[in-house]
């Protein structure tokens, strides 16, 4: 999950400051000049991941306290903004580059 993205046909790599700011479903290498399609699949798996978990355990913890204090409440908020964002941070390595399949191709299969 950790390794770069590479391009499908060439293999040169793109940064995570790179994959972030890719657009659309398909993209030219910047190296070779050739189409291939991005698949955000499984990017937005980790942020709704760990919304459920965060709500359940609000949802537990203020169900069983009595009285949550306002300070207890700043920290149960941010611990959750912290969680999402590094959800977020985590999403772009799950971002797949596949070889495009040309129009040919789909028409003989």
């Amino acid at each position: 999950m950790s390794e770069l993205h590479v391009c499908p046909y060439c293999h040169t790599v793109y940064r995570y400051k790179d994959v972030i700011k890719l657009k659309g479903k398909k993209h030219e290498c910047y190296h070779c000049h050739k189409v291939f399609d991005i698949s955000r699949i499984l990017s937005f798996l980790p942020v709704v991941i760990i919304s459920i978990v965060l709500v359940m355990a609000n949802v537990l913890i203020l169900k069983n306290s009595e009285n949550i204090s306002t300070g207890s409440f700043m920290v149960l908020a941010l611990s959750d903004a912290l969680s999402i964002f590094a959800a977020l941070v985590i999403s772009p390595f799950l971002i797949i580059f596949k070889k495009s399949i040309s129009k040919k191709k789909r028409k003989n299969n």
